[in-house]
């Protein structure tokens, strides 16, 4: 393309040697950056060099070129976050600003794209950089959910709308070679980014949405979007509105909606259908965790409204920890251990909802983890639970959690026969007793046990080892007489 048919010359003359030399400079930067530096170096370097090259001033081919090797350089990072995820050696503070950098780079191409629809000359360019745009903005909605974070402001608004401009343009279901010459569709790649964002991750630890990622992509494939109806069919279909700043979620008639024009329906039908397949049978070759993650998306996606909990608010604060470990450390009053600040926001029969104020001290992603709070202005005991989602609303974390029991105690147990010993806590009354434990330790039916609760040593036999999340066992045991 030479320079005298370049659109851009009139923004100061721009030739293709000076774009070249633009280029090289950008690439020999990138290829300074060590290819295994920290996480956070290198997201906060790249999303550096994504927003200063977002900047109208520079010629579009320029753009467009210089966001394509950002976007190979990020395809490393990705990779690392990925295998991060499927290892468990995922460090969350590492990572917190890679939402931004795909927000980054999805709110670049999405301007370069608008941009290269309005010259015919680079017309070719349009529909790679409106994929790459809805990739990277979907990235940045479901990176941030699996890190239990807010998405970056509009994130979700800029995805519905980049869907709606395919739709608008008719190419929605238009091939596009992607990755290594894999063929995808705008519609096919919204649909998934809408499954995954139902299944709702911030309920899900790390490890399980990454393996959600692969496990609904066949099913995936199948989602429909249909243009709206007033009422809605029954079955599984969800509201999508293109100019909000949301995903989809179940029709609530008590719920004004707006416009027709701007809604539509992810029909998730043959989805579900798909899904209930796979799992029939007891040789579908899934894990356990797999096939547990893939019933409670089968039952999202079947639920034709959402849960209705009868919920009473609270404004009461309630010192806790989080963790086995931590917990039995702070009912033993180890001098080290500080509680968190929980205020307990509302509680229903089987759970509560507590807020935790956002700072430099915020726990981890502990979806599954153990939850132990006591109110001691009343003086009651203290009370155990599993926490089951978590997410940032922007101002404080939000944690949700199922209630197992009061009268919770600290103690430490070890194995007889084997020396590994570990922390644990003690639910119920003392002739129905139930330790809690990481899901880690060793054990199982018939191991035999010493414990000391409150200055008192005692032998148990382990009855059921009963998983209650990834992070947490329920060991049910009986007293050994003599052995005490």
């Amino acid at each position: 393309m030479g320079a005298e048919r370049d659109p851009e010359r009139r923004q100061g003359g721009w030739k293709e040697p000076a774009i070249a030399d633009h280029l090289h400079r950008l690439q020999r930067r990138l290829q300074r950056l060590p290819p295994d530096a920290p996480p956070r170096s290198l997201c906060e370097t790249l999303t550096a060099e994504t927003t200063r090259l977002d900047h109208p001033g520079l010629p579009l081919p320029l753009r467009y070129r210089a966001f394509a090797l950002l976007d190979r350089r990020s395809e490393n990072l990705l990779h690392r976050f990925d295998a991060a995820l499927s290892s468990e050696r995922l460090d969350p503070a590492q990572w917190q600003a890679l939402p931004a950098l795909c927000g980054s780079l999805g709110s670049g191409f999405a301007t370069v794209a608008r941009e290269l629809d309005r010259v015919p000359a680079y017309r070719s360019m349009f529909l790679p950089a409106l994929y790459l745009a809805l990739s990277h903005t979907g990235r940045a909605a479901l990176y941030a959910a699996t890190l239990h974070l807010p998405p970056p402001v509009g994130t979700l608004l800029r995805m519905n709308q980049l869907y709606a401009s395919a739709e608008t343009l008719g190419i929605a279901n238009t091939p596009v070679t992607v990755g290594s010459g894999r063929l995808d569709t705008l519609g096919h790649a919204f649909c998934r980014l809408q499954l995954l964002l139902l299944a709702d991750p911030y309920r899900l630890e790390p490890r399980e949405t990454h393996l959600l990622r692969h496990l609904l992509s066949p099913a995936a494939e199948l989602a429909r979007i249909l243009p709206w109806q007033s009422p809605p069919s029954p079955g599984s279909r969800f509201l999508l509105d293109l100019e909000a700043d949301r995903a989809a979620h179940h029709v609530d008639e008590r719920i004004p909606v707006g416009p027709e024009e701007r809604l539509r329906l992810l029909d998730l039908t043959l989805t579900g259908g798909a899904l209930r397949e796979l799992l029939r049978g007891g040789s579908s070759g899934y894990t356990p965790t797999e096939a547990r993650l893939l019933t409670e998306v089968l039952e999202r996606v079947e639920t034709t409204s959402p849960r209705r909990a009868s919920r009473e608010e609270r404004d009461i604060a309630l010192p806790g920890a989080i963790g086995i470990v931590s917990a039995a450390r702070w009912l033993s009053g180890h001098p080290a251990s500080t509680p968190f600040p929980f205020r307990l926001v509302d509680e229903s029969d089987g759970g509560k909802q507590f807020s935790l104020p956002t700072g430099p001290h915020a726990p981890p992603s502990v979806v599954g983890e153990l939850l132990v709070t006591q109110n001691e202005e009343s003086g009651e005991k203290a009370e155990a639970s599993v926490i089951r989602w978590y997410r940032h609303d922007g101002e404080n974390w939000r944690i949700g959690v199922e209630r197992l029991e009061g009268n919770v105690r600290a103690a430490q147990l070890r194995i007889v026969g084997r020396g590994t010993s570990c922390s644990a806590v003690v639910l119920g009354k003392r002739k129905l007793r139930c330790l809690l434990v990481p899901a880690g330790c060793d054990l199982s039916a018939g191991d035999r046990i010493l414990y000391r609760v409150e200055e008192v040593s005692m032998a148990a036999r382990v009855e059921e080892v009963r998983p209650l999340s990834s992070l947490v066992s329920a060991l049910h045991i009986s007293s050994l007489a003599g052995e005490n």
